[in-house]
């Protein structure tokens, strides 16, 4: 589901811009088609759909998909465990990015010498506070928008040393997450997890967890089951069934190793 950035069309001013501002040969897209600059109602599906779609926006088809499979799984009788507590929460934060300039880059910048760099900012509506020392930036975007996308749309320019999300860290106290994933075509999974301890991401660390697995189809949602890892147990652990969602779901998330795999419920 992840998609790349070729949907979009470019114009013939941003093209030209393009040749010259663009001295590395290396291309940035123009406006997506139909380019929205407001959040959406429900922060948590705009946050999962950036996530899952990997574009520069969330795509509306699949906010809302994800918005009626979590109606239809917190009103579910499997809402024994209070889901309503349980959220998700992207590994950056949408519509901010951290840029690292070369030496020479911030005089050209307050010269708008760089045509590139300016149409970004323009296209994208970037509010650039200035910069302290004249070589971080942290351009702040309206809206909900991809930092992902952003980052590789910006270290394009030259000039630029680094582009890059400012990253959020999950870690202490209890765990309370959802983590959606998609399991083929137009089935997504969504595992609840609540656990107590510290969890860092990256790091597969053996917790006292639960995790509640669901899969959903289009106006429908099932659930798989729900697999405790108690202290001093791992992945490797885990019923035939969990493979499945921890490589579609965990390993999306976290890049861990999940142990067996089985096959689809």
């Amino acid at each position: 589901m992840r998609k790349t950035l070729t949907r979009y069309l470019a114009t013939l001013s941003f093209m030209a811009l393009l040749a010259v501002g663009c001295s590395k040969g290396k291309g940035v897209e123009s406006e997506p088609t139909g380019l929205r600059l407001a959040p959406l109602p429900d922060a948590e599906a705009e946050h999962m759909a950036l996530w899952l779609s990997g574009e520069i926006e969330a795509p509306i088809e699949l906010y809302t998909r994800i918005q009626s499979d979590l109606k239809r799984i917190r009103g579910s009788s499997f809402n024994t465990a209070h889901f309503d507590s349980l959220s998700f929460t992207a590994p950056w934060q949408a519509s901010m990015i951290i840029i690292g300039l070369d030496s020479a880059m911030y005089t050209r910048l307050a010269n708008h010498e760089s045509p590139l760099w300016d149409s970004l900012n323009s296209l994208y509506q970037a509010y650039i506070a200035p910069s302290e020392n004249g070589r971080t930036y942290y351009p702040h975007f309206p809206g909900r928008l991809n930092p992902e996308r952003l980052s590789e749309l910006y270290a394009q320019v030259p000039g630029v040393e680094y582009a890059q999300p400012n990253h959020v860290w999950r870690m202490g106290g209890w765990n309370k997450f959802v983590y959606p994933g998609q399991l083929g075509g137009d089935t997504l999974t969504y595992v609840f997890q609540r656990g107590r301890g510290f969890y860092i991401d990256m790091i597969d660390i053996p917790l006292p967890n639960n995790f509640w697995c669901f899969w959903t189809i289009p106006e429908s949602a099932a659930y798989a089951g729900v697999y405790e890892q108690a202290d001093g147990r791992t992945f490797a652990d885990a019923p035939d069934w969990w493979g499945d969602f921890c490589h579609a779901v965990i390993s999306i998330n976290f890049g861990a190793s999940c142990g067996r795999s089985g096959s689809a419920p």
